[in-house]
Parts: structure tokens; sequence; C-alpha cells
């Protein structure tokens, strides 16, 4: 046996470069939502399609969830993730209800909604968020979210990968 430290000698399965596996924690489930606010009213709309890639893996997934009688939250992009986030901010409203006796408000929901993906900006929801409404007047709130929490209030809203 022959030891040599030239690169002349070196098997062609080591001149190839290195690959490195890819892989991802996230997936892109898909999907859209809209959002418009009027002066007593809110509405709230998603797609029921989830996909990943070129695949339909269903077409009867809601991608929104009522989180008490005032407040809606539309979540698109990674379905495990929007799910995580709409039961969190569930148990949320509902401890809430029974500290508070009523139930949260669609601004506090909202400012609840921003810390919680604020805290996550680290690993966070790979989620396109539209939270929606009747404010504390009764007028109709829409309120939209980039991945880490910050949020703005406009009349209408379309996120969502597509």
């Amino acid at each position: 046996m022959q030891l040599s430290a030239g690169s002349s000698h070196l098997n062609a399965a080591t001149q190839q470069p290195i690959q490195q596996a890819t892989w991802s924690p996230y997936d892109n489930n898909g999907g859209t939502c809209v959002a418009i606010a009027g002066e007593n009213y809110c509405i709230i709309a998603a797609d029921t399609r989830m996909s990943t890639g070129y695949s339909i893996l269903t077409r009867e997934m809601s991608k929104v969830m009522k989180l008490n009688d005032k407040v809606l939250l539309a979540s698109a992009g990674f379905n495990a993730d929007a799910k995580t986030l709409q039961k969190m901010l569930q148990t949320r409203q509902v401890m809430y209800q029974h500290n508070h006796n009523k139930p949260m408000s669609c601004p506090a929901m909202a400012q609840l909604l921003s810390n919680t993906l604020y805290y996550k900006r680290f690993f966070p929801y790979y989620t396109f968020n539209i939270l929606g409404g009747l404010d504390n007047e009764g007028k109709g709130a829409v309120y939209t979210y980039d991945a880490i929490g910050s949020h703005e209030r406009p009349g209408d809203s379309f996120p969502g990968p597509g």
C-alpha cells in the first residue's frame, strides 16, 4: 500500500465538489386571502386549495378562522405554521375571555398577533396574515402583517403567495 499526499492519486469520486443536502423547515402551501373593511362591516375571504409544488393536496382547506364574534384571522403560506398560529391565538383569546369576562377586541387581538409574530422573528411563522373584524366603535378594521409582526391598518388587503 502506497500513501501519497499529492493530488495525482486522488480518486475521481473525491475530486467532485461536495454536495450539501438542502432541506428547509418551510413549505409554501400557497393561497390567497382578501379583506375589505367599511363603515360597519369587514369582509374576509380566502381560497380553499392547499398545494405544494405542482401537487394539489386538498381543495377543502379553510384559511379563515373565527377567533371570536368580532374578529377573524386569515392566513396563507405554510399550513402547519398557520394552524399553529391560529390555535395559539384562539387559546390566548379564551384565556383573555376567562380573565376579563369579555371577548378580546379587534385592536387588542391585532396587537397580540403583532407581538406573537415579533417574538418568533428569528424562526418566523411562514404565513401571510390578515386580521379583520369590528373595532371598539363598530367600524370595520383590517390589519395586515409582515413576517416579523409589523402591521398596519389599511382599508383593504390582499396578501398571499398566490
